[in-house]
């Protein structure tokens, strides 16, 4: 399987989750969060020919500027057509940095040495996923117009569904976050974070353990996480700026 198939599934999988409006055009999907974040609002190639290429880039890029949102394009490099990139950057994006990707085997993930003091608790509620979302939205740089959408998103996916958020606590203070999200295709883990001031002390790792640690639970074999598999992807951005026309930035 290629590897942005499984980067596709997660992300439309919690997008579908979080209500996003999901189109499809011949050779891709894209869609809108409607939460001005590039990363939710995005373009998923899906064996796109070279003849489709202008035309999609034409109907995405207008959905979404009439739409007024920042945008996300994936392109697994390995496997898309040449002129994808090409015709991206005749558009003003710009390359800047390769994306490696690879998927580990959740055997093969070695327990963390535990962190001193850390107390790893599970989000239940609105003021518990407050809390979450504080440390989340400032490890992240989101601004108060993306954070406070982007945690009503969650609330509304509520508690006890696809979703399963965690906090890390030392003395009481949140300081580290993480989520999983379980669907029929597989497991996938976002959303890890922590505090700047409490990082590089292991608390991250011993978030994204323990959410391996309970996938069983939530009715996935751990052999499902994959192999790994050498790879890499491009992600182009479109990003909005008042009062201007929709510069590009294009990582790949």
């Amino acid at each position: 399987m290629k590897i942005l198939d499984f980067v596709q599934d997660g992300s439309l999988s919690m997008v579908r989750v979080l209500g996003a409006d999901i189109h499809e055009l011949p050779g891709c999907y894209y869609g809108a969060s409607k939460v001005p974040e590039a990363l939710l609002n995005f373009v998923y190639p899906n064996s796109l020919k070279e003849s489709q290429i202008t035309s999609t880039i034409e109907k995405t890029a207008k959905y979404f500027e009439e739409l007024q949102l920042p945008y996300s394009w994936w392109s697994e490099i390995s496997t898309e057509p040449s002129q994808l990139g090409e015709a991206l950057q005749r558009k003003g994006l710009n390359a800047q940095v390769e994306c490696p990707g690879m998927f580990l085997n959740a055997k093969d993930v070695r327990k963390p040495v535990q962190s001193e003091g850390l107390v790893i608790e599970k989000v239940i509620d609105r003021e518990s996923i407050a809390l979450w979302s504080d440390v989340l939205c400032k490890a992240f740089h989101f601004s108060e117009a993306v954070s406070k959408p982007y945690t009503a998103l969650f609330e509304k996916a509520g508690f006890e569904g696809p979703f399963h958020h965690l906090v890390g606590r030392v003395n009481g203070i949140v300081v580290s976050t993480g989520t999983s999200l379980c669907t029929e295709q597989g497991g996938y883990i976002y959303n890890i974070s922590t505090s700047e001031n409490a990082r590089g002390k292991g608390y991250g790792s011993q978030i994204t353990y323990k959410l391996i640690e309970i996938a069983p639970s939530r009715g996935l074999i751990l052999d499902s996480f994959g192999i790994l598999i050498p790879g890499h992807f491009g992600l182009f951005q479109a990003r909005l700026q008042r009062g201007e026309p929709l510069p590009h930035l294009c990582l790949r």
